[in-house]
């Protein structure tokens, strides 16, 4: 069987309780006021992390959908305007090693 609390140890136990609820009576516009700033500045910091996250998701979602856009723009320009270019025997010479190359002025 379990041991025996001296009945003095829960007397001092009980009397040590009624202190700080009296205290917390006396104190509870205090303790409230406490409570409620912990609260919000909880709330606060969460809210700052979740609008620091969203905006740095929101940067990189946009930049891929961005690389996107000019990939599809430079597929639609090689298809549309360069063949076009090529299937009417255009002097014009496309290539991508455009820093490389000498700059030629064709005249027509």
């Amino acid at each position: 069987m379990g041991r025996r609390i001296p009945l003095r140890h829960v007397q001092a136990a009980i009397s040590v309780l009624r202190r700080w609820g009296h205290a917390l009576q006396e104190r509870i516009i205090l303790v409230l006021v406490v409570m409620f700033c912990a609260g919000a500045t909880a709330a606060l910091w969460d809210l700052d992390r979740l609008s620091s996250k969203l905006i740095e998701s929101t940067a990189v979602e946009d930049s891929a959908r961005q690389v996107e856009y000019l990939e599809e723009l430079r597929a639609l320009y090689a298809s549309e305007v360069i063949e076009r270019l090529h299937g009417q025997g255009s002097p014009l010479r496309m290539t991508t090693r455009h820093t490389k190359e000498p700059f030629r002025c064709l005249s027509p």
